[in-house]
């Protein structure tokens, strides 16, 4: 089930998802393990385990892997919930999104690539095959800048150049750090599009703030700069009550994820 049922949507200028108060602990319950797992499957798991002999436990191997309380992990719960969400809006297509949290270098810092990025592709490539480019930005503390504005703002550089750079970072991850001759021939076809035999594909750019409910409606009234771009553009809007709550109980609870 999409997690999207858990919000109600409104569509005022932008999409807007206000998370159910009385949803909060069923939303919320579902989390863990489903966020885990885009740091850390439990094959990956059960391999460190056999590896070092029962000399150290799952919950020390997941902590390894996420980061610690602070900005990084909002602006990751943030990430992790835009895909969730988008993959939840554009069903029944099923998008195939990298979970690129997995390929960290240092679980307390932010990638540098688009946050997320997600493909539709047809066995035969064609118009209709699909990139969906999210920028996220998450405020669950009081802080002068609106996550909207900053979210749009970092649109333009996916729209500009990071997409590109996206691209060649993931057929890097494919090449040698997770081997998939598959994924790379995948991902050849928006890498060298070939729109001579193959005809453009579509691009969706979404602008995605997680926010606070407390700082929504201040947010919402603010003076956005909109962003104008030839391909399709959207502001997504998530609101949960107490959001710093939410994302670090997640994850602490992540961590008891695998017995």
């Amino acid at each position: 089930m999409s997690i999207l049922s858990y919000f109600d949507h409104v569509n005022n200028g932008c999409f807007i998802l206000k998370l159910q108060p009385k949803e909060r602990d069923a939303f919320l319950s579902k989390l863990p393990n489903k966020y885990r797992k885009c740091y850390i499957t439990d094959q990956k798991i059960e391999e460190l385990l056999s590896r070092h002999n029962g000399n150290i436990s799952a919950k020390k191997i997941i902590q390894s892997k996420i980061p610690d309380p602070g900005s990084v992990m909002a602006g990751d719960f943030g990430e992790i919930t835009a895909y969730f969400i988008l993959k939840g809006k554009y069903l029944p297509i099923k998008l195939f999104g990298p979970k690129k949290w997995r390929w960290k270098n240092d679980r307390n810092k932010a990638l540098l690539f688009t946050d997320v990025i997600m493909f539709d592709r047809n066995d035969t490539p064609s118009e209709k095959d699909l990139v969906v480019l999210a920028e996220v930005k998450t405020k669950s503390t009081k802080r002068t800048k609106n996550p909207i504005q900053q979210a749009i703002e970092g649109v333009q550089k996916d729209y500009v150049s990071r997409f590109s750079r996206t691209l060649i970072w993931l057929k890097d991850i494919y090449t040698s750090v997770a081997p998939n001759a598959a994924r790379i021939e995948y991902l050849d076809r928006f890498i060298n599009s070939q729109e001579d035999k193959y005809g453009k594909y579509t691009k969706h750019f979404k602008a995605v703030a997680i926010i606070d409910s407390s700082f929504l409606d201040n947010d919402l009234e603010e003076n956005i700069e909109d962003l104008e771009i030839e391909d399709d553009f959207e502001v997504i809007v998530i609101s949960i009550d107490d959001l710093k709550t939410a994302y670090e109980s997640t994850y602490k609870t992540m961590l008891q994820t695998y017995e």
